[in-house]
Protein backbone atom coordinates (compact mmCIF):
# COMPACT_ATOMS: atom_id res chain seq x y z
CA UNK A 1 0.00 0.00 0.00
CA UNK A 2 1.51 3.52 -0.79
CA UNK A 3 1.08 6.02 1.89
CA UNK A 4 -0.33 9.56 1.01
CA UNK A 5 1.02 12.75 1.49
CA UNK A 6 -1.29 15.37 2.95
CA UNK A 7 -1.08 18.71 0.59
CA UNK A 8 -1.87 21.85 2.19
CA UNK A 9 -3.71 25.29 0.58
CA UNK A 10 -0.24 26.83 0.82
CA UNK A 11 1.73 24.19 -0.34
CA UNK A 12 -0.42 23.58 -3.41
CA UNK A 13 -0.66 27.24 -4.35
CA UNK A 14 3.02 27.10 -4.37
CA UNK A 15 3.30 24.34 -6.75
CA UNK A 16 0.59 25.62 -8.83
CA UNK A 17 2.42 28.45 -9.37
CA UNK A 18 5.84 26.68 -10.30
CA UNK A 19 3.96 24.34 -12.64
CA UNK A 20 2.25 27.20 -14.60
CA UNK A 21 6.01 28.95 -15.27
CA UNK A 22 6.63 24.64 -16.37
CA UNK A 23 3.66 24.79 -18.66
CA UNK A 24 4.65 28.50 -19.87
CA UNK A 25 8.22 27.01 -20.58
CA UNK A 26 9.70 29.86 -18.17
CA UNK A 27 12.77 29.70 -15.91
CA UNK A 28 11.98 28.13 -12.65
CA UNK A 29 9.06 25.97 -13.90
CA UNK A 30 8.81 22.48 -12.39
CA UNK A 31 5.99 19.91 -12.94
CA UNK A 32 3.16 19.33 -11.38
CA UNK A 33 3.46 15.63 -9.57
CA UNK A 34 0.50 15.26 -6.87
CA UNK A 35 0.57 11.24 -7.49
CA UNK A 36 -0.95 9.23 -4.25
CA UNK A 37 -1.66 12.55 -2.28
CA UNK A 38 -4.49 14.13 -0.20
CA UNK A 39 -5.38 16.96 -1.38
CA UNK A 40 -9.29 16.77 0.18
CA UNK A 41 -11.46 20.17 -0.04
CA UNK A 42 -8.48 22.30 -1.35
CA UNK A 43 -8.77 25.21 -3.71
CA UNK A 44 -7.67 24.69 -7.03
CA UNK A 45 -10.49 27.31 -9.09
CA UNK A 46 -8.46 28.69 -11.95
CA UNK A 47 -5.03 27.13 -11.52
CA UNK A 48 -3.09 25.64 -14.82
CA UNK A 49 -2.87 21.93 -13.97
CA UNK A 50 -2.44 21.18 -18.31
CA UNK A 51 -0.23 18.32 -18.22
CA UNK A 52 0.17 17.64 -14.12
CA UNK A 53 0.19 14.30 -12.86
CA UNK A 54 -2.31 13.25 -10.22
CA UNK A 55 -2.48 9.89 -10.09
CA UNK A 56 -4.49 7.77 -7.82
CA UNK A 57 -5.13 11.09 -5.22
CA UNK A 58 -7.75 11.75 -2.47
CA UNK A 59 -9.28 15.28 -4.42
CA UNK A 60 -12.45 14.85 -3.53
CA UNK A 61 -14.47 17.96 -1.93
CA UNK A 62 -12.39 19.81 -4.36
CA UNK A 63 -12.96 23.00 -6.83
CA UNK A 64 -11.74 23.55 -9.44
CA UNK A 65 -14.02 25.77 -11.67
CA UNK A 66 -12.54 27.13 -14.80
CA UNK A 67 -9.43 25.55 -14.13
CA UNK A 68 -7.37 23.79 -17.25
CA UNK A 69 -6.23 20.48 -16.84
CA UNK A 70 -5.84 19.51 -20.41
CA UNK A 71 -3.76 16.29 -20.83
CA UNK A 72 -3.69 15.91 -17.05
CA UNK A 73 -3.14 12.33 -15.31
CA UNK A 74 -5.87 11.50 -12.86
CA UNK A 75 -5.75 8.00 -13.45
CA UNK A 76 -7.87 6.63 -10.61
CA UNK A 77 -7.87 9.41 -8.52
CA UNK A 78 -11.23 10.34 -5.81
CA UNK A 79 -13.07 13.35 -7.39
CA UNK A 80 -15.85 12.64 -5.35
CA UNK A 81 -18.11 15.95 -4.91
CA UNK A 82 -15.78 18.21 -6.62
CA UNK A 83 -16.66 21.09 -8.46
CA UNK A 84 -15.76 21.16 -12.30
CA UNK A 85 -17.71 23.93 -14.06
CA UNK A 86 -16.31 24.98 -17.12
CA UNK A 87 -13.12 22.76 -16.29
CA UNK A 88 -11.17 21.85 -19.97
CA UNK A 89 -10.24 17.88 -19.31
CA UNK A 90 -8.92 18.14 -23.46
CA UNK A 91 -7.05 14.61 -23.43
CA UNK A 92 -6.94 14.04 -19.96
CA UNK A 93 -6.69 10.75 -18.54
CA UNK A 94 -9.55 10.16 -16.38
CA UNK A 95 -9.74 6.18 -16.42
CA UNK A 96 -10.73 4.66 -13.21
CA UNK A 97 -11.33 8.55 -11.61
CA UNK A 98 -14.20 8.71 -9.35
CA UNK A 99 -16.73 11.21 -10.19
CA UNK A 100 -19.57 10.36 -7.66
CA UNK A 101 -21.43 14.00 -7.12
CA UNK A 102 -19.08 15.69 -9.15
CA UNK A 103 -20.50 19.04 -10.78
CA UNK A 104 -19.22 18.96 -14.14
CA UNK A 105 -21.50 21.22 -16.01
CA UNK A 106 -19.71 22.89 -19.07
CA UNK A 107 -16.99 20.87 -18.85
CA UNK A 108 -14.98 20.47 -21.56
CA UNK A 109 -14.64 16.13 -21.65
CA UNK A 110 -12.91 15.61 -25.60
Amino acid sequence: MVEETKIDQFKLDQMALDHARHVKRSIGGIRLFLNFCNCSGLDFQRKELSWSEMVGSRINDCDFTEARLVGANLFGSNLTNSKMRRVDFTKADLRGAILRGANLEYAELN
